[in-house]
């Protein structure tokens, strides 16, 4: 960093490469950033810490501890912003953290707000990271270097900004923190600046912890790659190979025992080849774990071997081991399971092998397949030395090569020759076209030149399409694809044919970021014709890029929606909800913009548990897991108000009503709140930020797939279609059938009740508001509720999910406001967009016509009052939401009166109902 470093270069001896946290550190390094203040913050810094109370000295030790407990990377990122909010009362954190390829600035975590990305030179926080040092602006959007564009992204304008830069020991600035509008009258004080600089230097220690955790991790691993093909091309026997493989494995796995069970053809058994803790053991192809791993060819990972049926004891019973947990994969070759390796009690938390576990060691059990197989060939073809020489080279390479992406292409170019592929390409993420880019490599030496593939990330391409998806995709003629873009064939007047495209993850994960996409073309059979790439050729290079994944870093992934997480690495990095997290999610103080996302999907799992939901329906957790996930995913993150952030608070809303209201058993059965609850989060699922009236202005292909009306939200049901058709996001697989209509009978039709337009069920609503409140007299006709009565119970919940859709007019008084100024970025982009177009637009969508409080003030006193006083007259217990949307909008008078709001440009608000 050259001469950031220079200017902020400890002097004091500070080496934050120590693992444990010294308490003196921070004193140190706040002196060094503080020699470079203006001369208004100019002193002592000794002083400024003896001024620090017991209990702020007590808070910076508490947030040390935090983010130190980890050394997960991202999970650090995300207890340093949690950790931040606490120390000193704002209204929101951001944490800036350098992107050693590309020189940006980039929030991986960014709180209220979608991850940002710029220039490191740009904004107050790039100012901050090249001065090194701490910045107090008192006014934030009068600073000459405040990001309007961003403002107007996120909907947010802080009032004052407190930025601290994070300085490693070498005098290298990694990152800054930045603490966003502070709650207090007197802004920020000298304090605060002196903590937010200790608490920065708590940062360095633990990022660079961090770091260096990662850098042991990645020695483990190209050390077990080293040794696996120091095996490969020493060992001359087999059983000694298998010995020391097996061994490999359970370190690989934290298994205490490992076996290898070889297929005996002719008497249809397995016998152990090669095991820890006793004689050769014979089982029957089909009978106990093994057999069935063998006969079925799946894998199979146990947590408990007792419990399952399929588990024999007998071997227990005779040498006196006790087997808990087991993972058993099958060793395939040339489409036949020739034995099986089986892997016993895992040493390490959780005490049960996990997802990563099983990933590894199928990628790992392809490998030993080949050299098994091959070994026990009389005579090894010369496909199957190909074989081992082909895995020599690739471990070997992980050993040699510092340029991760060229390790990539290596390997992959060694898969491609073992295959018989003429050619291949290994497309990785181009930053600046943001689009996928490689080179057309060659197997047969044909010189191609500098010829360069680059396809945008989308499904109008193959590999695009790969990429998204996280999907092998094989073809045997390209040409019959109309992904196919023939450009380079002409260029280059070759002709492609047969077609292979695999995704590589990171690490053993399939779920994991994708970091490279494989593209292998025309396999080349020895009479020279080239024929279709096998399910043989496939399982190969899904194995070598399992282990080439292995070796590189996340940080190379595409920023594709498709780079998820496990839900065992989603567990051990995720705490779990504390006590007063869950006080505060089962209140109305409930702020989803404030909690991390981490902590934002165990709420909405909690949301469900809360009723039992997932008990009474035979809900599998991961399922459930996994379609909050892909819901998110499909939620558009640069969207400021209709995100995923807004679903949780919908169904956090509904979930409210419910309980507050004790609708179960009177008003609603149990499969009833299920459905609400699906609904509150599909809702909105891929809204575009427009409104219907925009879609159908401009014949978008949203209004034209819907031309009936209501063009969002039947968008919105498809999408929920797809999410929960998925087998992975199976949430309604265990409901019998009549169950099963019933949900997507209520949750269709609640998704398509949030059409603001449309309001069908008003006056049969109104006629059982009327007989629930029969003490007040009422000119509406009256109709008994009964609970009974299917079509009654459809239309309150269709009621309620329209009241949780506009609940920001009564929730509190803070929350209120961020969700109305979140809800007017929407608005006057929309508005902007629309004049540019020389569309109609309305005055509400226009700040200079229509200011924040008035929209406020109409919105609720027309639309949200009257309605919700409705539901109130249904569910009397609610009456306390209606006397807060008073208050709210005593609020938004008052603000009215004293003039025009302070954060206005790209915070005001309306309606989230009108825009639908």
């Amino acid at each position: 960093m050259g001469n950031c470093a220079s200017r902020v270069r400890a002097e004091d001896g500070d080496d934050t490469s120590a693992m444990s946290v010294v308490p003196v550190a921070p004193a140190q390094r706040v002196q060094t950033q503080r020699r470079g203040s203006d001369a208004a913050e100019t002193g002592t810094i000794s002083s400024d810490i003896l001024s620090l109370d017991l209990a702020q000295a007590q808070a910076l030790l508490h947030c040390a501890a935090l983010i130190n407990s980890s050394l997960d990377h991202a999970e650090v990122l995300a207890k340093i912003l949690e950790a931040a909010k606490g120390l000193i009362p704002v209204e929101r954190t951001s944490l800036f953290v350098v992107d050693e390829n590309s020189s940006e600035l980039y929030s991986i975590v960014a709180d209220g707000t979608a991850p940002l990305r710029f220039s490191r030179f740009a904004g107050i926080a790039g100012q901050v990271l090249n001065d090194g040092r701490t910045l107090h602006v008192p006014d934030a959007a009068r600073h000459p270097s405040f990001q309007h564009a961003v403002a107007t992204r996120t909907g947010y304008v802080p009032r004052d900004l407190l930025a601290a830069p994070i300085v490693l020991g070498g005098g290298e600035t990694i990152g800054v923190i930045e603490l966003l509008g502070s709650t207090r009258a007197t802004g920020f004080t000298s304090g605060d600046r002196t903590m937010i600089e200790i608490f920065a230097s708590y940062c360095a220690i633990a990022l660079n912890n961090t770091k260096r955790y990662q850098e042991s991790v990645r020695a483990v691993e190209r050390a077990f790659l080293f040794e696996f093909s120091r095996l490969m091309a020493g060992a001359a026997q087999l059983p000694a190979l298998l010995q020391s493989l097996m061994g490999m494995a359970r370190q690989l796995v934290a298994a205490d025992r490992a076996s290898v069970f070889l297929l005996d053809a002719p008497a249809n058994e397995l016998y152990t080849y090669a095991a820890d803790g006793g004689a050769e053991i014979r089982v029957r192809v089909g009978a106990g774990i093994a057999g069935f791993v063998a006969a079925t060819g799946q894998t199979l990972n146990v947590r408990n071997a007792y419990l399952d049926q399929r588990f024999d004891r007998a071997a227990d019973i005779a040498t006196g081991y006790q087997s808990r947990s087991l993972l058993c994969v099958p060793l395939r070759w040339r489409r036949a399971t020739i034995g099986t390796v089986m892997l016993l009690n895992k040493t390490t938390a959780p005490g049960f092998f996990t997802e990563d576990d099983v990933h590894l060691c199928e990628a790992f059990g392809a490998l030993v397949a080949s050299v098994v197989a091959s070994a026990l060939e009389a005579t090894p073809t010369l496909d199957a030395a190909a074989q081992i020489d082909s895995v020599v080279r690739i471990a070997q390479a992980f050993t040699s090569s510092d340029d991760p992406l060229a390790l990539v292409a290596s390997v992959v170019g060694r898969a491609a020759k073992l295959v018989g592929a003429m050619r291949f390409s290994v497309f990785v993420y181009d930053r600046i076209r943001n689009a996928l880019r490689a080179k057309a490599d060659n197997i047969t030496g044909e010189d191609l030149g500098q010829v360069e593939i680059v396809v945008p990330i989308d499904a109008s391409s193959i590999v695009g399409s790969a990429a998204l998806s996280g999907e092998e995709i094989a073809l045997a003629d390209a040409y019959d694809d109309p992904r196919f873009n023939s450009a380079v064939d002409r260029a280059t007047g070759f002709r492609t044919r047969s077609m292979l495209v695999v995704p590589i993850r990171a690490g053993a994960d399939a779920h994991g970021p994708v970091l490279a996409v494989v593209q292998l073309i025309n396999k080349c059979a020895p009479d020279g014709t080239v024929v279709s790439f096998s399910r043989e050729d496939r399982d190969i290079v899904r194995a070598f890029g399992a282990f080439c994944g292995i070796g590189i870093s996340p940080e190379f992934a595409l920023p594709l929606a498709g780079s998820e997480t496990s839900l065992d690495a989603f567990m051990a990095s995720t705490e779990a909800l504390t006590e007063p997290e869950r006080a505060a999610l089962f209140s109305w103080e409930f702020e989803p913009f404030s909690v991390p996302f981490g902590k934002l999907v165990l709420s909405v799992i909690a949301l469900f548990e809360r009723f039992d939901l997932l008990s009474a329906f035979r809900i599998e957790y991961q399922h459930l897991y996994r379609f909050i996930r892909e819901v998110e995913r499909r939620y558009r993150p640069e969207i400021s108000y209709h995100n995923f952030v807004h679903a949780v608070d919908v169904t956090h809303c509904l979930a409210m009503m419910i309980i507050q209201a004790e609708l179960i058993g009177t008003v609603l059965l149990p499969l009833d709140v299920l459905t609400l609850l699906l609904a509150g989060l599909v809702h909105d699922v891929d809204h575009q930020g427009l409104t219907n009236a925009y879609h159908t202005a401009t014949a978008s292909p949203f209004a034209l797939a819907h031309p009936h009306g209501s063009v969002m939200e039947s968008h919105h049901v498809a999408q929920a279609v797809s999410l929960l058709s998925r087998r992975d996001c199976a949430v309604l697989a265990g409901l019998a059938p009549d169950e099963y209509k019933a949900v997507w009978e209520g949750l269709i039709g609640a998704v398509l009740a949030t059409d603001a337009a449309a309001n069908a069920d008003g006056p049969l609503f109104d006629s059982l508001s009327a007989s629930a409140s029969a003490s007040q007299p009422s000119q509406q006709p009256s109709q008994p509720f009964a609970v009974d009565n299917r079509e009654h119970r459809l239309v309150v919940m269709r009621q309620l999910i329209r009241a949780a859709d506009i609940s920001n007019a009564f929730r509190p008084w803070k929350i209120c406001q961020i969700w109305a100024r979140r809800v007017a970025s929407e608005f006057y982009a929309q508005g902007a967009l629309e004049r540019s177009q020389g569309l109609p637009s309305s005055p509400f969508f226009d700040p200079s016509k229509t200011p924040l409080e008035q929209m406020q003030i109409g919105f609720i006193q027309h639309v949200a009052r009257p309605f919700f006083a409705k539901i109130v007259a249904f569910a009397p217990l609610l009456r306390p939401q209606l006397e807060t949307m008073g208050q709210n909008l005593a609020n938004w008078r008052a603000a009215a009166a004293a003039g025009p709001a302070t954060a206005a440009p790209a915070a005001t608000g309306a309606s989230p109902a009108a825009a639908k």
